[in-house]
């Protein structure tokens, strides 16, 4: 690569990215799918071998700013595809400040650039995380190792698996990018009443980490030649995840980049201006991305406490059995969606009715 000419390296690179991406969805389950026919080990020696070639390709961003846009997508699908030994290279990754800046923003700001990505180092070096992290370090630099598997070994440490974050971060899953739109930030708390919000350095973090991966999705999606990580995820699926962005505070949905970058993106995943998405496909995937994101907030002893009132659950059987016996979606999924929609009802009528953006997403329904 180092005796290529700009054009040609560009090309080059180019033709490496689409050819391991004939083969990055052989690798795109996790261990913990079933029915995959691929060996955790092998599925490992596939990321692994294409992380050896981003970590090389990594080096050629110094030098010309056109492999970025190749990089991004092939970067975002690697992350979304490493798992519990993984670590040290998603570390690697979200070091890359380059690769995460945005085109033809000349005006962001460098402390913008880097919070999407120091929200994941964060979250890859928490204290309950840290001993799997340098336990992944060590396997790639020959370290000293405590344990030969790809979980640190430990023996002799608490039980932080029911800790806030657990042990492993890993793995994100494919959609990992757009969780981040469709995620809960909770608010300062400890914030005096009488402070001004402009001053609420929370807020401020909140709406570039937002704005910021909302803009790097746009790029993607938008981008001339479509790329292969989203190509992978389905576009209800994606809408449901960019829908969620109706429900955070109103100093979010009335930011004008944010509200613009919605629009756009709404336009082209909905398919409705140029009929381009199947309508049923569209909806099936957006309601199985519904009650997935929905399994995320339920918690063992809620699930407990629904099975006790079982007057309650056979009267609601009673009703719907019939229903849900000829439809295509079971009662958990058509409850989980009855669940959001109410939830988006509530926000637009509390203050979202003014941003025509929201109100696109509401006509959606």
């Amino acid at each position: 690569l180092e005796d290529l000419d700009g054009a040609l390296k560009t090309k080059v690179v180019n033709k490496i990215i689409d050819s391991l991406g004939q083969f990055s969805g052989r690798s795109h389950l996790s261990t913990k799918s079933k029915g995959h026919n691929l060996h955790p080990a092998c599925q490992s020696w596939f990321i692994e071998s294409e992380f050896s070639v981003f970590s090389i390709l990594c080096e050629e961003i110094r030098v010309q700013d056109g492999i970025c846009s190749l990089l991004l997508p092939f970067a975002f699908s690697l992350v979304g595809r490493l798992n519990v030994g993984h670590e040290a290279m998603a570390v690697f990754i979200f070091r890359q400040e380059k690769l995460f800046q945005l085109k033809n923003k000349s005006n962001t700001t460098e402390g913008s650039v880097h919070l999407l990505q120091a929200l994941f180092l964060g979250q890859l070096s928490l204290d309950e995380r840290k001993l799997q992290l340098i336990h992944s370090s060590n396997i790639f630099t020959s370290g000293s190792l405590s344990s030969l598997r790809c979980m640190a070994d430990f023996v002799g440490k608490s039980n932080m698996s029911n800790a806030e974050g657990g042990r492993f971060l890993l793995p994100l899953g494919a959609v990992w990018m757009y969780n981040v739109l469709s995620s809960t930030m909770s608010a300062q708390s400890d914030r005096p009443p009488s402070a001004p919000s402009g001053d609420d350095q929370h807020d401020r973090n909140m709406l570039d980490i937002l704005s910021h991966a909302l803009q790097l999705l746009l790029q993607l999606e938008t981008a001339p030649n479509r790329t292969s990580y989203t190509a992978s995820i389905n576009n209800g699926t994606k809408l449901y995840h960019i829908t969620n962005m109706c429900l955070f505070p109103e100093k979010i949905l009335s930011n004008d980049l944010i509200g613009s970058s919605l629009e756009i993106l709404f336009k082209h995943l909905s398919g409705i201006e140029c009929n381009t998405t199947s309508e049923s496909s569209l909806v099936k995937d957006f309601i199985k991305a519904c009650f997935e994101h929905s399994l995320l907030s339920q918690e063992p002893m809620k699930r407990k406490e629904d099975e006790t009132d079982s007057t309650e659950t056979q009267l609601y059987n009673m009703l719907t059995g019939e229903q849900s016996a000829s439809s295509a979606y079971s009662k958990d999924e058509l409850k989980a969606l009855d669940d959001f929609i109410d939830d988006l009802c509530n926000s637009y009528i509390e203050y979202g009715g003014q941003y025509p953006t929201f109100t696109n997403f509401i006509r959606l329904f």
